[in-house]
């Protein structure tokens, strides 16, 4: 018998029309001057995070996430 393969529901989008937003994304994106990277890994983030000193043991980027699912109630 073969076995199927169980996905987790998503939740619903709070952004039901998402065609604001990608108009918006690129005017931000040019603002900010953001590049795009198409060469950009992971392993190249990690790297020049570390050579500017940022500890990954100090969570930089995820602890207020963590802290603000928490506050919300989210798991």
């Amino acid at each position: 018998m073969a076995s199927m393969a169980v996905y987790p529901v998503q939740p619903a989008s709070k952004l039901l029309d998402k065609r604001a937003l990608r108009k918006a994304v690129p005017d931000l994106d040019d603002r900010m001057g953001f590049v795009l990277d198409p060469t950009a890994t992971a392993e190249k983030a990690q790297a020049m995070m570390l050579a500017r000193g940022i500890r990954p043991a100090d969570r930089f980027l995820s602890r207020d996430i963590i802290r603000m699912r928490h506050e919300h109630g989210e798991e």
